[in-house]
Formats: structure tokens, C-alpha cells, sequence
């Protein structure tokens, strides 16, 4: 067969099962790749085995789905990022985020390259995901599968009929924008938002509703709760114990290679209480905002000097009458230490996001070894 100037590849790896004495999970991997020297019958064929492996995935759940988001809702628990635990001195210790990542994606694969790509580069032009407007990953699919269809443009290339355009909201540069690409099984009602109807956080517009609905889905290894920033329930004051887990929750987020979000005012169950009933009521200023914003800003540079704030973004926002705090951070280009002083000797800590929980890592090989992989230039 004519090699055609690209092929499509299917990427499946997903939990099995878990042994919970150990914790050391087991995973299924299937690798398909569908050739073709017209392309566009091996993207069919190789989006028809994507979604029937769903379907097979969700019948063993006695279970079906509505679009690609409820499918990715009812199956995210087996799609979370692999982790390794081990023993060390007799003891189950918590492990780094597995090598072999969790996904369920389609890639375009270049044989031919056009502009600056190379052979072997890959696309990701479609995956099981919940593609939010307020996420980057609705607009990372559009560049994606825009570049594909330039794939297709150059090469004068049978498109069956599947070219369509949508028009969807760009966070970046904050305005509704036409996108064209081929179809993929994906419902883009209410992905067009209309920005005079969101709330900006910084440069990050975001809508209210969208906010509940985050927070409605709970913690997990993107979003944190907290009740409080100073203020101790327990004691009714302030603690420095309670901005400590402010700072590992941060600390986490810098080292994950996604934005994250902070929600200061709402408990771990996800009730939205308010931060009336805790820290402003000790900041008892004419202002409680200023003196929030005050200590949140010593609380970055107690426990990381300069290091973090280039990396935050935050507000206030009111949700159902009642004021939160909302803080995202954004990646770090390099790995993010937390400063913490025991006995007034500094100790630097290192954590990482596993699950809804921050983690720290203590041995110098495996935080080397973590680093590595997380902070490995492409």
C-alpha cells in the first residue's frame, strides 16, 4: 500500500483493578493503528473503535451515556493518572505518579510533515475528557484538530463531507471565535459563551454557574477546598497551621503540569460556607478584603519567598450571597519548594498533587526521580 502522509493511532490504557494491600494497580493498554492512503477512512475506522470501546467499557457497568462528557463522568475513576506504591522498611510508602499515564485518546501520526512538524510527531485530535469552556482543553482539541485539517488541505485529501466549523468562546483572547476541523463526536451547545455574561478572575473570565459546577464535582487532583485561610475552628483564632496547608496545597499545585484552583470559603464536602463566618471575622478592619489579601501575600512569601507569586492568580467572587476566595495557579516551569521552619532551622518540603490529596515526597532520589519526569524539556 501508497504510505499515506499521516495515519491515525487509538491509545487506550485504563485501571483494571486495584490491589489494596499494596496499592500497586493494574492497568490495561491497547495500541491500535489504522492506515490507509486515503486517510480519512482509517480516522472512521479509528473513531469507530474508540467509541465501542467505550460502549464495551460502560456495559460491563450496565451503564450507557448521553455524549463524550457523561461517558468520561461515568468512567473518569478509571482514567485517573496511574499511580506506584512500594514497601521500603517493611512499610507501604505512597508512591510517584506511574510512568504509563491513564488516557483514552485518538493521535493523527505524521509520515509526511508539513511546516515545522517532523515524522512520528502526533496530534491528539480527540481523547475521553470533560471539555469545559473555562479549560484549555476545549481550545488545545481545536488547535489540534485545526492542524489536522491542514493535513488534509495540503494534501488535497478526501474529506468526506466531515469539514464543519463552530463557533466557540477563547478564553485567551476573551472573544467568540469560528474554528474549522472535522467532525468530531463532541456536542458544542453552550461552548460558545457569551463573554459579556462571565466574571473575570484576573484575565481568566469565569462564569458563576460553571464555578458551582466544579465545585459540585469535588476535589480532585485540579481543585482543592479550604474553609479557611487564617482562622482555626477548632480554637476559634488564627493559626499558621491552618496557612501551612494552604501553602502544601499550592506547593502541589506548582508541581502538577495542569492550571489548578483553590477554593478559600468552601468546606471539603463542597458547601459553599463563606468567608463571613471565619477569617473576616478576626480581620475586623474596615476592610476584611485588604487584610485577606495582606496575609495571603505573606503567606506566599513566608513559605516561598518570590518563587510562587509570578504563578498565582486570584479574587474574590460572591456565589449564593456569600464571598470566596479563588486562587489559580498556574504550572511551574521548574520544580517548587516550600519553605517551612522547624525548630527555626528552614527545611525546604516538596509535594505533588495524587488524587484530591497533596503528597510530599522526602527522599532526595525520588523527588530527583519525580523532577525528572515532570520537569523533562520535549
Amino acid at each position: 500500500m501508497e504510505t499515506p502522509p499521516f495515519f491515525y493511532r487509538v491509545n487506550i490504557c485504563f485501571q483494571k483493578s486495584k490491589n489494596h494491600l499494596t496499592g500497586i494497580e493494574e492497568v490495561e493498554e491497547v495500541i491500535r493503528e489504522y492506515k490507509d492512503k486515503n486517510p480519512i477512512k482509517a480516522r472512521i475506522a479509528a473513531f469507530s473503535f474508540f467509541i465501542s470501546y467505550i460502549e464495551t467499557l460502560l456495559e460491563a457497568r450496565n451503564s450507557k451515556y448521553k455524549d463524550i462528557e457523561d461517558a468520561y463522568d461515568k468512567l473518569k475513576d478509571i482514567f485517573r493518572p496511574a499511580t506506584r506504591s512500594f514497601f521500603k522498611n517493611g512499610a507501604l510508602e505512597s508512591g510517584l505518579p506511574d510512568v504509563t499515564g491513564k488516557k483514552c485518546q485518538i493521535e493523527l501520526v505524521v509520515n509526511d510533515p508539513i511546516e515545522v512538524d517532523e515524522v512520528g510527531e502526533a496530534y491528539l485530535v480527540f481523547e475521553l475528557n470533560n471539555y469545559e469552556v473555562i479549560y484549555t482543553d476545549l481550545i488545545d482539541l481545536l488547535v489540534c484538530l485545526q492542524m489536522e485539517l491542514n493535513y488534509y488541505n495540503h494534501f488535497n485529501l478526501d474529506k468526506d463531507k466531515l469539514e464543519t466549523s463552530e463557533m466557540v468562546y477563547c478564553i485567551e483572547d476573551d472573544d467568540i471565535q469560528s474554528y474549522s476541523f472535522l467532525k468530531v463526536p463532541l456536542k458544542w451547545e453552550g461552548k460558545e459563551i457569551n463573554p459579556d455574561n462571565l466574571i473575570e478572575i484576573n484575565d481568566l473570565p469565569v462564569d458563576e454557574g460553571l464555578l458551582k459546577k466544579i465545585i459540585r464535582e469535588g476535589e480532585s487532583d485540579w481543585v482543592e477546598f479550604k474553609p479557611s485561610l487564617v482562622y482555626n475552628f477548632n480554637t476559634n483564632g488564627a493559626s499558621i497551621g491552618v496557612k501551612e496547608n494552604i501553602a502544601k496545597t499550592l506547593c502541589a499545585f506548582a508541581n502538577s503540569k495542569k492550571t489548578c484552583i483553590l477554593f478559600i470559603g468552601v468546606k471539603d464536602d463542597g458547601f459553599i460556607q463563606g468567608l463571613e463566618v471565619s477569617d473576616f471575622k478576626i480581620l475586623t478592619e474596615k476592610n476584611p478584603k485588604d487584610f485577606f489579601q495582606l496575609e495571603f501575600s505573606e503567606m506566599l512569601n513566608q513559605f516561598f519567598g518570590n518563587s510562587l507569586a509570578n504563578r498565582i492568580k486570584k479574587t474574590f467572587i460572591e456565589i449564593d450571597g456569600k464571598i470566596i476566595f479563588i486562587v489559580k495557579v498556574l504550572p511551574s516551569d521548574n520544580p517548587m519548594f516550600m519553605r517551612k521552619y522547624i525548630n527555626r532551622v528552614p527545611e525546604d518540603k516538596f509535594y505533588y498533587r495524587e488524587g484530591p490529596s497533596s503528597k510530599e515526597i522526602r527522599d532526595i532520589k525520588e523527588i530527583v526521580k519525580f523532577c525528572l519526569e515532570r520537569f523533562r524539556k520535549n
